[in-house]
């Protein structure tokens, strides 16, 4: 027989509890990492709404404020939240 069939033979259980335990790494990395996804969604939607209620009470007070361009508005809201200034469309 050949070196790595005798090899094969002889480590074959020892190969089987490696491939379980990766995939058992595997997955708690996975699910892990999706939590972590999940509660940074989380924050930047609380962080959405407490920008949002900023934004509504400038709004309602600031006349210069509700005067200002709806991209203007916009940046001012991320700015506030913290998000990102490009989701509020190109410059024009």
């Amino acid at each position: 027989m050949g070196f790595a069939f005798t090899f094969a033979l002889r480590y074959w259980k020892q190969g089987l509890i490696v491939a379980a335990v990766m995939i058992v790494l595997g997955y708690h990395w996975n699910a892990v990492r999706q939590a972590r996804n999940e509660g940074r969604e989380m924050e930047r939607a609380a962080a959405r709404i407490e920008a949002g209620k900023r934004i509504q009470e400038m709004e309602k007070n600031d006349a210069a404020f509700r005067s200002l361009p709806a991209r203007e508005r916009c940046l001012a809201f991320m700015r506030d939240s913290g998000l990102s200034e490009s989701e509020c469309g190109p410059v024009r």
